[in-house]
């Protein structure tokens, strides 16, 4: 049952951590797309 948590926990974190290296590549492409 601990694994479980530890396995979405881990699903989790590892889905926000590529949002937000997503999030953060596509502003900067943008920024520089309408500079």
């Amino acid at each position: 049952e601990q694994q479980q948590w530890f396995v979405a926990g881990g699903g989790v974190a590892m889905f926000a951590l590529l949002c937000g290296i997503l999030i953060s590549g596509w502003r900067r492409q943008r920024r520089q797309w309408l500079n």
